[in-house]
């Protein structure tokens, strides 16, 4: 009996120690409860250390969370000062920038934050303002040319003319005939007397067209007739240089609607730089085709033609494309931009093309619709 207790006691005793070893531990909060003063009851609340330790991780993640969150707000905080400070000041800058760039210089940057581009904003608004005033001064220099010019021009057409007149009559013997060497010096009075006048016409004319000034006298004519009375305006002075004017009109050609007097001047300024920049024996062609329902005009040369880097500008006035290139002839820089004006004047555009090379010739196209 006795071992057989002894046996018995063991396993109860090894059976606690293995429930003390597998039973979970627990934690226990007790909270009393009162109504007026008087205990009433009791709570209590009663887990596990598992569960302590999954509540505190969750607690964990959600401080992380949080940690994350306001990270990331202030990164958007310090992005939004930081673009708004730099970048959107970089953005202006570059704006005005382009404006500058196209000749605008009345833009300036203003100066709301104390920051690093403060100074650069502040010099580029001293550089603005500095090339807006010497801008203004050229243009007020160009102003004070134009104006000068004008009465200049009006002041020397009515002389010209009275000159110009007389210098016909004495040249047509209306008074006494005149011998050879006085026939020459007459017509090269002539000559000079139309280069003067004609410059003056050009000035007059440039000025009214800029200033939108000038009503077309717009009548309906046949371009061989436009053409022919060109060519018999400049055949004495194709004579005087030993060269040959040559019509190539095409017998399609519609009509146009212009103003007779501007347009033959066109072609008579075109003719006469032509014959000048050509030498003895050359031609100049006039050729007139139908495209697409447009007129076509090409005044073809074999002179010495114009480099590249002149074209794009020898339709500005006062410039002297051929004085650059050769350095032979003494241009105003007036005839070609009159010529352009007078033909956008009819809707219509004119254009160059050239190789450059002394021989080859410039060719000058108009085109009306």
């Amino acid at each position: 009996m006795d071992g057989t207790e002894t046996v018995t006691q063991t396993n109860k005793t090894n059976s606690t120690a293995n429930t003390a070893k597998t039973s979970p531990l627990f934690l226990s909060l007790t909270a009393p409860i009162h109504v007026d003063g008087q205990p009433v009851g009791a709570i209590n609340i009663k887990f596990t250390l598992e569960q302590l330790e999954s509540e505190l991780a969750l607690i964990q993640k959600s401080f992380i969370i949080m940690a994350v969150l306001e990270t990331l707000s202030i990164a958007l905080l310090v992005h939004f000062l930081f673009q708004r400070q730099i970048f959107m000041p970089l953005r202006q800058l570059q704006k005005v920038t382009h404006t500058v760039a196209e000749g605008d210089f009345s833009n300036q940057i203003p100066i709301r934050h104390n920051n690093e581009l403060s100074p650069l904003t502040a010099d580029f608004n001293i550089m603005t303002a500095s090339l807006a005033a010497k801008a203004q001064a050229i243009t007020d220099l160009e102003q004070l040319r134009d104006d000068l010019t004008s009465m200049i021009v009006h002041d020397m057409k009515n002389p010209l003319q009275i000159i110009n007149g007389y210098v016909m009559l004495i040249g047509d013997h209306q008074y006494n005939p005149l011998d050879e060497k006085q026939t020459a010096m007459v017509s090269a009075m002539k000559r000079a007397t139309d280069r003067l006048l004609n410059m003056v016409m050009n000035l007059l004319d440039i000025r009214r067209l800029e200033g939108d000034r000038v009503q077309l006298k717009r009548s309906t004519m046949a371009v061989n007739e436009l053409v022919d009375g060109a060519l018999t305006a400049v055949t004495p002075i194709a004579e005087f240089h030993d060269q040959r004017l040559v019509s190539d009109i095409a017998i399609d050609l519609p009509p146009l609607e212009a103003d007779r007097d501007l347009l033959q001047r066109v072609l008579v300024n075109l003719l006469t730089n032509a014959i000048k920049h050509s030498a003895p024996g050359c031609a100049t062609t006039v050729q007139a085709q139908n495209k697409g329902g447009s007129v076509v005009i090409k005044i073809i040369d074999q002179g010495e033609g114009i480099l590249p880097e002149y074209q794009e500008h020898i339709f500005e006035k006062f410039t002297q494309a051929s004085k650059q290139v050769q350095g032979s002839k003494t241009d105003t820089g007036l005839g070609l931009a009159f010529c352009k004006l007078a033909v956008e004047a009819h809707g219509g555009n004119i254009m160059v093309e050239s190789s450059g090379v002394a021989g080859a010739g410039a060719t000058f196209t108009l085109s009306f619709p």
